[in-house]
């Protein structure tokens, strides 16, 4: 077993409003201006690599592994942000993953539908602001169900955090090289 197998956790109101309010604000300044050729038709969302102030970064990890008796470090971050565009629905389906992470944590920051639900190993999560699941995306099961709404004014924006324990090999590459990883824009 993993020192990461925590099997799936949603924790509500997991940051301090300060810290949320801020990383939130950062997010939005973001999401709000992606440019079109962010936007992933497949996924019907726009996708970026996305770096945690160091602050925040470091309160949010200090829960994490409070909280789940962890010793983890996070790896990279991804800035989703699921919106129809010309028509493309917002859609995840049914996979794993094939990340270099243990734990992989869906933040939400930001939602402006009801109803899309995610679904990790059959069982059912509403996302919420400031509310994380954490689970190990490369062996459980998730997907998204259907998008419940035909309105371009309707959004949900997450952090994707990757994260592995302080020995993981994914944790001994320099953070410059994160695009690397994960091959997208990279924002400060």
């Amino acid at each position: 077993m993993l020192k990461n197998d925590v099997g799936i956790v949603q924790i509500d109101d997991f940051l301090s409003k300060q810290d949320f309010f801020t990383l939130k604000k950062q997010c939005k300044e973001i999401s709000d201006n992606f440019e079109i050729n962010r936007y992933y038709k497949e996924y019907g969302r726009f996708d970026v690599s996305f770096y945690i102030p160091d602050e925040i970064e470091f309160n949010f990890m200090e829960k994490l592994n409070s909280t789940l008796n962890l010793d983890n470090k996070l790896i990279y971050a991804q800035l989703l942000k699921y919106k129809i565009v010309d028509g493309c629905v917002p859609k995840l389906g049914v996979h794993k993953d094939a990340l270099a992470c243990e734990l992989k944590i869906t933040f939400c920051i930001e939602k402006k539908i009801d109803g899309w639900k995610f679904c990790v190993d059959n069982k059912i999560f509403e996302d919420k602001e400031n509310s994380i699941i954490a689970f190990d995306g490369n062996k459980l099961t998730h997907f998204r169900t259907n998008y419940p709404s035909k309105s371009e004014d309707d959004f949900l924006t997450v952090l994707l955090i990757h994260t592995a324990d302080k020995s993981y090999w994914a944790n001994k590459v320099d953070k410059k090289y994160y695009d690397l990883i994960t091959p997208l824009n990279v924002y400060k």
